[in-house]
């Protein structure tokens, strides 16, 4: 299987040590290969990591340059009516959340890269037209998830976190930190692009799969920045019939003790279970993207 190191002291994992491990299968790859390639993700910043990590602990969301502005609410205003834009700001303020918060820490400070190459350097993969090539892609960032695709070619899922699952053909998937997953494609005689972007959309990874070096594709544009809804803080009362219930037959709602207490910010009302969710910013955007219900261990039933 694939796996991946990485430190555990202090900010040593932000500055570079990690790396990939591959574990060979004792009588060779469950699926055949004619070549392969490691694409790691990482998050990198020319800020002293140490300076980022404290700015956060003054101001967490000091690195968000996506913020509602008032032409968004203005938007808002016209789409739903003034009470109603009003009142699911006035809602997000009393949990002290922000709907744009995606990611700690945004493309203002971090350059995304693939296999220790910016964007602009433009790390090359060959391949010979029509051959099954393996990707190993690993998220080695220290925060970032990153939705990857490749343009013109459709992804074979055919491992996770070192582990055989069954195939499953998709055009995206969103790959979370320390993630590690396998794909196989068989690109045609063409140059394609290998494109990561961040969950937030403040920036990308990008690389390049192509018949011989120099070649380049087309880098699509990032994908519109989305928004956070209650229902993805599982804060969402939405399809509920009031006018049925009874109040005296309504059980309190116990949280266990470890819910509450000064480290938690928040408990969730609705609990909901999402394996089949393509996640904020991914949900009908007209690609078929992975979802953690899709894989399954070979050999064993889906759930």
């Amino acid at each position: 299987g694939r796996y991946w190191y990485h430190s555990h002291s202090r900010f040593q994992e932000q500055v570079g040590l990690y790396g990939p491990i591959v574990v060979e299968r004792r009588g060779g790859e469950r699926h055949a290969a004619d070549r392969e390639h490691t694409l790691l993700l990482s998050d990198w910043s020319d800020h002293d990591p140490d300076h980022i990590y404290a700015t956060l602990k003054r101001q967490s969301d000091y690195y968000n340059y996506g913020k509602r502005t008032v032409p968004d609410f203005l938007a808002d205003v016209r789409e739903k009516g003034f009470s109603a834009t009003v009142a699911e700001r006035r809602m997000w303020a009393a949990m002290r959340m922000d709907p744009t918060d995606l990611a700690d820490v945004s493309g203002y400070a971090y350059t995304y890269l693939l296999n220790g190459n910016t964007p602009a350097a433009n790390w090359t993969g060959l391949f010979k037209p029509g051959e099954r090539v393996p990707l190993r892609l690993i998220n080695g960032s220290s925060m970032s998830f990153f939705d990857v695709r490749i343009p013109g070619l459709k992804l074979t899922v055919v491992a996770t976190d070192g582990q055989d699952v069954e195939p499953v053909t998709v055009d995206e998937l969103r790959i979370g930190t320390a993630e590690v997953y396998d794909v196989i494609v068989i690109p045609g005689d063409a140059a394609y692009t290998v494109f990561a972007q961040s969950m937030d959309r403040s920036g990308f990874a990008r690389g390049t799969l192509a018949p011989s070096a120099g070649m380049t594709a087309a880098v699509p544009a990032l994908d519109a920045r989305a928004i956070l809804s209650m229902n993805d803080m599982g804060m969402s009362h939405e399809g509920m019939d009031h006018s049925k219930m009874d109040p005296s037959a309504m059980q309190p709602l116990h949280h266990a003790p470890a819910e509450s207490g000064p480290i938690v910010d928040m408990r969730a009302d609705m609990l909901m279970i999402g394996l089949d969710e393509p996640g904020i910013g991914l949900r009908n955007n007209g690609r078929r993207v992975l979802t953690y219900a899709d894989l399954s261990t070979i050999g064993e039933p889906s759930t």
